[in-house]
């Protein structure tokens, strides 16, 4: 039961990034506008942001469940925490010039 979910998942998953590639594709193909991979990925990022907030929280929730101890608690949450921190590390150069060149065309990174 606790995966039941899991098709509707990977159809959502597959159906968005299909979605999302064939539009980067003819975009960048036909040339009608070069700010659509850049602000594809600020969405994009911006999600990830809520869903790590949201992640966060629920995994919070789920862990003050009885049977967990506190240390095995703390390093979960420690460790998802740092997972999440070192994706938004790593993106930020990514986030920064998109958000640039989306407000400012004329600037070619």
């Amino acid at each position: 039961r606790k995966e039941s979910r899991m098709k509707y998942y990977l159809i959502a998953s597959f159906s968005i990034a299909l979605f999302f590639g064939v539009m980067n594709i003819y975009y960048l193909h036909h040339d009608l506008s070069k700010k659509w991979p850049y602000i594809m990925y600020v969405v994009w990022f911006s999600c990830f942001l809520f869903l790590a907030a949201y992640s966060l929280i629920y995994a919070g929730c789920k862990l003050m469940r009885p049977g967990i101890s506190a240390q095995v608690r703390s390093l979960i949450l420690k460790r998802h925490l740092l997972c999440i921190l070192l994706f938004m590390t790593a993106n930020s150069y990514i986030f920064i010039i998109a958000i640039t060149y989306t407000r400012n065309p004329l600037y070619n990174p």
